[in-house]
């Protein structure tokens, strides 16, 4: 998240989001408006209800919309992504076509493409919300959730595999034996 906020606040200069090399602006413009929010402009149709508050380095990507009495907070957003009445927004990534229904709560997370976050849904920092998922009404999340529609085949997590891993143990056991002057005296 600090590279792209780094990004935003122009720290990256000249490789901005109003100034991208050539070959995005066949498809893509984005324009620079008060407090580092830029917006998609090219495509354009998005639509911020009057009482949004939009603060801190942000991007909101084309065909978005985001209803009246939001707050979005150094928050980045891709295409299309529906954001309802009072939600907050603060620090995440928004993939496309995301939906955050009214009254949630987002912090510091990815959204991955096509989520949809019900009313009063409650997000904690460092969550990862994989694409398609759907977080229930009123649900909460604590911090640093991972959830995927993706199957695990093997029926374990993916991390266990490090979890016993210890490089003194294997040495002793499998690795090469070394000699010592003490080893020949005996």
């Amino acid at each position: 998240a600090a590279v792209s906020q780094d990004f935003l606040q122009r720290w990256c200069y000249p490789v901005v989001p109003d100034n991208l090399p050539s070959g995005y602006e066949r498809d893509y413009r984005y324009a620079l408006q008060r407090h580092y929010v830029y917006r998609e402009m090219k495509r354009g149709r998005t639509k911020i209800g009057r009482s949004a508050v939009l603060k801190g380095a942000t991007l909101i990507g084309s065909h978005c919309s985001i209803d009246d009495e939001s707050v979005i907070e150094a928050t980045v957003m891709g295409h299309e992504c529906k954001i309802g009445a009072k939600v907050t927004l603060k620090g995440c990534h928004l993939w496309d076509n995301v939906v955050v229904e009214e009254g949630a709560t987002v912090e510091q997370s990815i959204l991955a493409q096509d989520v949809v976050i019900r009313a009063g849904a409650k997000i904690g920092k460092g969550c990862l919300i994989g694409r398609g998922c759907i977080i229930g009404k009123g649900v909460v999340l604590p911090r640093n959730t991972r959830i995927t529609l993706k199957e695990d085949k093997d029926g374990e997590e993916d991390d266990d595999e490090f979890d016993d891993f210890d490089d003194s143990d294997s040495e002793e056991e499998d690795g090469p034996k070394v000699e010592t002057e003490a080893d020949d005296d005996v």
